[in-house]
């Protein structure tokens, strides 16, 4: 599907901008300096964006700095706003939600001007630094447009910015009347399963702020759990009358009907589903750019196949644990380790890693035990280390945890470059507590110790707090949820229940080799641990257990890779290869 971004046609530049404030000049305001030098060699100014920026932003930044090139001559820095401030008379273009005092001053300014600042952008220069902000990223890409496209041509179009200087464009509202059966769309309810799952909920939320912020609805998002209310979109297999009365017929298929005053989006499988609501996104894009609205009757019905393009998620891997059993030909004990003592237990004793010995498959579930005899405790673990890999593509994990004082992991390693470097990237660390865990991204040096490649910055970002007004006395031990993790090759992106919750861009300073190499799936159930805050003390529970109904990969075929046993790739021939194959 070829998905437009788009704001609105009236928000394109060859209309009038609405501009305030543009430009009020005062006596003492004075031009910037474009040279670092009289030699005209180098451009002063750096480009600078957030370190956790998006592809899409980095794209921007290099846009202001090509513009720079073209319209100057001159070389252009670019980096991130982990740089120090220090170099080339502290001159910087500041583009998106940067860490720098200019940012957030420029960010309050545009805040403090109207209410419905979401759609608008600001640039301003603040002690010789031009700040370009919005909150909204299609906005902020235009805002660097106009910027580069206004002042970055030649000296004379330079010389319009001065000190001064202050833009903010704000954006109209243009609200169209989209109907389902004579219905307005700003009536109706987004209904979904209570653990959505992300492959499709990117695409929920997609719509959900396109129509929430550039269209002046206020169309809410719900689990099925809610009351059910007149008018309603029903995503998935509901426990709603109209969903449970539609039947999908054939393997990647989908169908869109309206019934009574509802719209019921269901599909054969989760990408299927992603597709079919893609299709609705795009009908309402399409009447858009026409310059219309959606209108559709009260008996609509489209049935459509699934059939991605390279660039679109298939289904690749997985398992659902429905056979009553492990399935050895995925799960193997962790690097074939042998069991025996890894660490000492806060009571005295020892913990032992059991691995297979203590997951079986129940209830359709594959379900990993922990276990306290006294003070010895044993832990389980299972793993695809050496009998499937995969290169970027959307996990996803169906799991309940275990309750608190039990640990659970899911995360990914990496193929070893024979340095001992690695990856590790945490879908989900926890250690023993039910209503909070934390994703993280590690580095693996030599030496068996590894880095974070976040820092402290990210610190409250990378935590999933739970926090259900629905059922406040639940926690993630009470029912199951969906944990994904959608890598690709410029950002990891980490969701509970379809909504992302952090992402992390992999920034060209730390796109090293291991980041392009296969990784394998972990998980495990263990105790607390005293290092985290939390330790099992004499009288706690003697049992606990997670449950993973299910684990599904899907990837891009233009960029995704799946190796199964003898077609994971040998690294080189380094020993690190030869250990995970046997050879």
């Amino acid at each position: 599907m070829n998905i437009k971004k788009i704001i609105s046609l009236c928000l394109t530049f060859c209309l009038v901008l609405a501009l305030v404030g543009c430009g009020s000049k005062e006596p003492e305001a004075s031009k910037l300096s474009i040279f670092a030098d009289d030699g005209g060699k180098k451009i002063a100014y750096t480009v600078i964006r957030a370190k956790n920026s998006s592809a899409q932003i980095d794209d921007a930044a290099k846009k202001i700095r090509s513009s720079l090139k073209a319209g100057f001559g001159g070389t252009v820095k670019m980096t991130y706003d982990e740089t120090v401030e220090d170099f080339d008379g502290n001159l910087e273009i500041l583009i998106g939600n940067t860490n720098r005092e200019e940012t957030q001053k420029a960010k309050e300014v545009l805040k403090n001007n109207r209410e419905r600042y979401y759609l608008d952008f600001i640039i301003k220069v603040i002690s010789d630094k031009i700040v370009i902000y919005s909150e909204n990223e299609a906005m902020l890409i235009k805002a660097v447009d106009y910027f580069a496209e206004t002042y970055c041509k030649d000296e004379e179009a330079w010389n319009k910015l001065d000190t001064s200087t202050e833009i903010i464009y704000e954006a109209p509202i243009v609200s169209r009347p989209h109907e389902i059966g004579g219905v307005t769309l700003n009536n109706f309810t987004i209904v979904t399963p209570r653990d959505m799952e992300y492959i499709y909920g990117r695409a929920i939320y997609e719509l959900v702020d396109y129509l929430n912020g550039d269209q002046g609805y206020t169309i809410p998002v719900v689990d099925q759990r809610t009351a059910a209310s007149k008018h309603e979109i029903l995503i998935g297999n509901l426990d709603r009358e109209e969903s449970r009365s539609i039947t999908v017929e054939g393997d990647n298929s989908y169908i869109i009907k309206a019934i009574n005053g509802k719209l019921v989006i269901k599909a054969s499988d989760s990408a299927s589903l992603g597709c079919a609501f893609y299709k609705f996104i795009d009908m309402i894009y399409a009447e858009v750019n026409n310059g219309g609205y959606l209108k559709l009757s009260g008996d609509y019905e489209l049935k459509g196949s699934y059939e991605p393009a390279e660039s679109e998620y298939r289904y690749t891997w997985g398992d659902e644990f429905n056979t009553g059993k492990i399935d050895n030909n995925y799960w193997v004990d962790y690097k074939n380790m042998p069991y025996g003592d890894v660490s000492q237990s806060v009571l005295g004793g020892t913990l032992t890693r059991k691995t297979l010995e203590l997951i079986e498959a129940k209830d359709g579930c594959a379900v990993l035990s922990a276990t306290r005899d006294g003070a010895n405790f044993e832990t389980s673990q299972m793993s695809t280390f050496d009998t499937m890999q995969y290169l970027y593509g959307i996990i996803e994990i169906r799991a309940k945890l275990p309750i608190r004082l039990g640990q659970a992991a899911f995360w990914c390693n990496g193929a070893s470059l024979g340095t001992g470097a690695m990856t590790e990237y945490d879908i989900l660390e926890n250690f023993g507590y039910s209503d909070n865990f934390a994703c993280n991204i590690h580095n693996w040096a030599g030496n068996n110790y590894h880095t974070s490649l976040d820092n402290a910055k990210y610190k409250d970002e990378k935590k999933f707090e739970f926090n259900d007004a629905l059922a406040p006395d639940e926690d993630l031990s009470s029912d199951f949820h969906v944990y994904t993790m959608a890598w690709d090759d410029k950002e990891i992106k980490f969701a509970v229940d379809g909504k992302v919750f952090f992402t992390y861009s992999l920034a060209e300073n730390e796109n090293s080799d291991i980041h392009r190499l296969p990784v394998y799936f972990i998980t495990s159930c263990g105790w607390g641990s005293a290092n985290y805050g939390l330790a099992v003390k004499k009288d706690d529970p003697s049992h606990c257990s997670m449950s993973i109904d299910y684990i599904r990969l899907y990837q891009r075929k233009d960029i995704g890779k799946l190796y199964l046993r003898d077609e994971i790739p040998l690294y080189g021939g380094r020993e690190y290869s030869r250990l995970v194959m046997g050879k």
